[in-house]
């Protein structure tokens, strides 16, 4: 038997009745009194406090580190991105694919509507394992978007670079989750 409903009881043998909704509440405060671990009884200063503080969070993994660190890094990169951004598609002579890609704003042929659920925008039109770009954003069914311009990828097809209608999200999608295979305009 819980806390409260001992209580209640007790309440219901010395007053002859039910607890009111006052008595109700009242009763809530004292189970839960009742139930919760006991605070420290330690006294700590500001400064044992930081110090205790500080050894947590050194004591962080690396893994959560970086996950943290990346998806900071995912927010930070979706709000600095331009309309206007522009860099190469590899990032060097080796072939590594970049994140990043050249695209422009020419297609004028007004709001498309998403027929899908959990379509990702991501910062770059890569999602192959080992060469993924970061997903910035989500599309739901029925949300809008405005198509910018399309490019093709050595591997992975075609991708739509495009902006949530209302929004300053903006990213890569690949054209095949698109209404009408994403954009008809070369970027």
């Amino acid at each position: 038997m819980d806390a409260l409903s001992v209580l209640t009881d007790r309440y219901e043998e010395r007053q002859g009745h039910a607890p009111g909704e006052r008595a109700g509440y009242v009763l809530a405060c004292q189970a839960a009194d009742q139930t919760r671990p006991p605070k420290r009884t330690e006294m700590l200063s500001l400064a044992e406090l930081r110090t205790r503080w500080r050894a947590e969070k050194t004591q962080m993994s690396i893994g959560k580190i970086m996950a943290v660190s990346a998806a900071a890094f995912a927010a930070c990169t979706a709000l600095v991105l331009a309309p206007t951004s522009a860099t190469a598609e590899t990032s060097d002579a080796t072939g590594i694919l970049s994140c990043t890609h050249q695209w422009s704003n020419p297609d004028d042929t007004g709001e498309k509507t998403i027929t899908r659920n959990a379509v990702n925008i991501r910062s770059g039109p890569h999602a192959a394992a080992g060469s993924a770009c970061s997903v910035v954003g989500t599309l739901n069914t029925n949300d809008k978007v405005f198509y910018h311009c399309y490019t093709t990828t050595q591997n992975e097809g075609t991708w739509t670079h495009l902006r949530k209608s209302g929004t300053t999200l903006n990213g890569w999608v690949k054209d095949t989750l698109l209404p009408g295979n994403g954009s008809n305009y070369p970027c």
